[in-house]
């Protein structure tokens, strides 16, 4: 959990504009609380050892970016063109590296409503294929999904 406080009576602006970017609301108590899409992400790989990376892109009014992810100098960037084509296409896209596979999947609410996309990098193990780690991939999708009532519910904040 992260802990921010503000001494100076600009800090709070400046701190309310970082927490849209990010993700991570401040009480006034000063200790953080995570978007629903954060919580999900951080979740996901807590739960699944074989990931080394969990993001979550949406597009909006402001266009298509990342608003929750375990790197999180990714959150706030555009999102890359296998998540665009996943959105766009609502099918499942896969690439092979030297490490692992990075995996776009179709990310819906509870209601089937599509509403972003799920990235995910799994760790290379043998025998892995597309088609393997997509069905992988498809199964961590369903159980967020499962916890996500609406597209605006992911920007709400969880209780940490």
């Amino acid at each position: 959990m992260k802990v921010l406080s503000h001494s100076a009576p600009w800090k709070p602006v400046i701190l309310g504009a970082l927490c849209l970017l990010t993700g991570v609301s401040v009480s006034i108590a000063g200790a953080a609380k995570e978007s629903l899409a954060q919580h999900l992400v951080i979740k996901a790989m807590s739960a699944h050892p074989e990931l080394t990376e969990v993001g979550i892109s949406v597009h909006s009014a402001h266009g298509c970016h990342s608003i929750a992810s375990t790197d999180a100098g990714d959150v706030g960037e555009r999102c890359e063109s296998g998540d665009l084509r996943v959105m766009r296409t609502s099918r499942p896209y896969a690439v092979k590296e030297s490490d692992g596979f990075d995996v776009s999947l179709p990310l819906h609410d509870a209601s089937g409503k599509l509403i972003g996309s799920l990235a995910m990098e799994f760790r290379l193990q043998s025998r892995e294929t597309k088609r393997s780690v997509i069905a992988k991939g498809s199964k961590i999708a369903r159980e967020m999904e499962a916890q996500i009532p609406s597209k605006a519910s992911l920007y709400e904040r969880t209780q940490g």
